[in-house]
């Protein structure tokens, strides 16, 4: 059975595949191989490797979701790689709100004791 990827190749354009003693080089554009054991190709299909329909299929899902993209940032006059991400903005109003605190609590500026007060026995919830 002939398996395609989208996962990136290795510096020489290959990407190489070992199962239990077998192994597969994927190589061409895109990566490809013919994977002869049934059950390896199994499974490599339940990771990210297709069958050459499901590659085509993803290809084409990929090629129009980053079309749509294009579009709807045309439309937004946005660049389509900041559609969707939070861009804080500071106002007048928002200086102050960073403090450059520790994060810690502050108990009315007071040092920690180190040692934790333990309940008295009559706080205890028994059931």
């Amino acid at each position: 059975m002939k398996l395609f990827t989208s996962l990136p190749a290795r510096k020489d354009g290959t990407l190489i595949v070992r199962i239990k003693g077998a192994t597969y080089i994927f190589e061409g554009k895109p990566l490809a191989c013919d994977v002869e054991n049934e059950a390896h190709a199994e499974h490599l299909r339940a990771g990210n490797f297709q069958t050459e329909e499901e590659f085509d299929a993803e290809q084409k899902f990929q090629r129009l979701a980053a079309e749509r993209e294009a579009r709807r940032a045309a439309l937004d006059g946005k660049a389509p790689s900041s559609r969707g991400t939070f861009s804080p903005g500071m106002g007048p109003d928002d200086e102050d709100d960073l403090d450059g605190g520790t994060g810690m609590p502050q108990e009315s500026d007071s040092a920690p004791t180190g040692r934790v007060r333990k309940a008295s026995r009559a706080s205890n919830v028994t059931g």
